[in-house]
């Protein structure tokens, strides 16, 4: 292969001690012509101190400061993307680990469909205290692995990512005119690759049965749901909201991804619902989400949403709480596509007896 240049951009923030098992990784890699950027959003701990030791011995490895606001991951992938000088660029995560031949065959896929402005590879989670890196067939969900003819828009919408973005590598000029936003709290990467479907880029399927990412979760982690619905992540998810529905209204499905996107807004609320007792989450933000579901959904959905707060208020214990959102999800989730199902096989027996 003729020499590519690819760039790897980290944000990293006071993750020193876990960003060296990542650099580390990138320093094995079986493809040699890389650029690593490390973007750090001013760490208060050794992390600038680790990464310039890296940059004395390799001149690959580069580091730079977030020098304006605002701070955040998407402000430092931003000013990566903006500094990189590779033909394809990777946005990796500073606690997680990459396969020896990750960029070998990310890079190799790429120039054998030059058609395409990015794809996706097979990644799995992990858990930090586990000597031992899953295999494509263990259990769990694989990241990076579909169907190149599914509809990518209507998963994403319904929050059920096929891969996000550290699964992904992007050719840089097919990215020029998409930036992160760097408005969000919450929710960036599904933000990103919206924009990157609604742009209409060209995306495919390695199609690999081998693992190279493997995505880092932490055992004593946070409650899932805690960690979205703080005041400020709560605003961040409302403006994402109205912005992705005023971007879905440019496609000629308007009405049928608005539905779609009900899947992501449900989700968001049953997290609401969730912590309503958590310090951070109270009934104002609770009525601020449904404010913009009246602008944009029937009244009929808005009851079925007031009714589930009405019964959710009820059950006082959080853990149970949270399971029976589950619960009613599941009945939810799957009520539609039932309905949806027999909605299709009514259309097309009509469809044939007019014929």
């Amino acid at each position: 292969m003729n020499k590519v240049l690819i760039s790897i951009i980290i944000p990293c923030y006071n993750n020193g001690t876990l960003l060296f098992k990542m650099i580390d990784c990138i320093l094995r890699q079986t493809y040699i012509d890389w650029e690593l950027i490390v973007v750090d959003d001013g760490s208060t701990d050794s992390t600038q101190d680790i990464v310039r030791k890296y940059t004395e011995k390799d001149e690959r490895i580069k580091m730079l400061i977030r020098e304006r606001e605002p701070k955040g991951a998407p402000t430092c992938r931003n000013i990566g993307i903006k500094n990189s000088n590779g033909k394809y660029f990777v946005i990796f995560d500073a606690d997680d680990l990459i396969s020896d031949t990750c960029l070998e065959k990310r890079v190799a896929f790429m120039e054998a469909n030059p058609d395409i402005d990015y794809a996706s590879f097979p990644a799995k989670m992990w858990y930090a205290n586990s000597l031992i890196v899953p295999q494509y067939k263990d259990w769990g969900k694989t990241w990076g692995v579909s169907n190149d003819c599914v509809d990518l828009l209507t998963l994403f919408l319904k929050g059920d990512y096929p891969f996000t973005v550290w699964t992904n590598i992007y050719k840089k000029k097919s990215i020029k005119n998409i930036l992160w936003d760097e408005k969000l709290k919450v929710y960036m990467d599904f933000d990103f690759i919206i924009l990157g479907i609604i742009n209409e880029l060209k995306h495919k399927f390695s199609g690999l049965n081998e693992i190279d990412y493997f995505y880092r979760i932490y055992n004593n982690a946070d409650n899932i749901c805690s960690s979205f619905v703080s005041e400020e992540k709560n605003t961040s998810t409302i403006y994402l909201i109205d912005k992705t529905l005023d971007l879905i209204k440019k496609t000629k499905n308007f009405n049928k991804y608005k539905q779609d996107f009900l899947y992501f807004i449900l989700i968001h609320y049953g997290r609401l619902l969730s912590e309503v007792d958590n310090s951070n989450i109270n009934n104002s933000n609770i009525d601020n989400y449904l404010n913009i579901c009246f602008t944009y959904y029937s009244k009929f959905t808005i009851k079925q949403f007031q009714i589930l707060r009405f019964i959710m208020l009820k059950i006082k214990n959080r853990i149970m709480r949270q399971k029976v959102i589950h619960i009613i999800f599941f009945i939810w989730f799957e009520h539609n596509r039932y309905f949806n199902i027999i909605k299709i096989n009514i259309q097309s027996k009509l469809y044939h007896n007019n014929k």
